[in-house]
């Protein structure tokens, strides 16, 4: 059987989607700020490692990158 979606169901989940996703990245970019603001210094380094800092345009931008 093959299912029928109208498009204002389709694009409500396509958003409904995205939007889940944006929420994962933005709580993992605050994360990521709030572990080096604790034990990062002036590098952004913590424990020898370093740590990308995402800005949240870039993690928007690449929000329709991911799969």
């Amino acid at each position: 059987m093959e299912w029928v979606y109208d498009n204002q169901q389709k694009e409500k989940e396509i958003f409904n989607d995205c939007l889940e996703r944006y929420t994962l990245l933005k709580c993992i970019s605050i994360c990521l700020e709030s572990l080096i603001k604790k034990g990062g210094n002036n590098e952004n380094k913590m424990n020898g490692i370093n740590l990308p800092i995402y800005k949240n345009e870039r993690a928007t931008r690449m929000l329709p990158l991911i799969n």
